[in-house]
């Protein structure tokens, strides 16, 4: 075999090592992209979560308001 026919021989090992490598490499991007949608979800869901409580702390809260004043105007009525 001569030396142009190993290095070409070579040469194409070479090319299906790199395009294994590329595979790989976005096999490996596609894994951590669906980690990063996964821990992008999991966030948007704990944010929607605290939304929510919130919203159901502000309810609570308007409704306590909404008695002490009925509560306040009751008492300064009798006085």
């Amino acid at each position: 075999m001569a030396w142009t026919e190993v290095w070409a021989s070579w040469g194409k090992g070479a090319m299906r090592m790199k395009s294994s490598v590329h595979e790989q490499e976005g096999w490996i991007d596609a894994k951590l992209a669906s980690r990063e949608a996964d821990s992008a979800e999991y966030d948007a869901e704990r944010a929607i979560d605290a939304a929510i409580s919130a919203i159901e702390q502000a309810e609570d809260a308007l409704v306590y308001a909404l008695y002490s004043r009925k509560c306040s105007d009751e008492l300064n009525n009798l006085l």
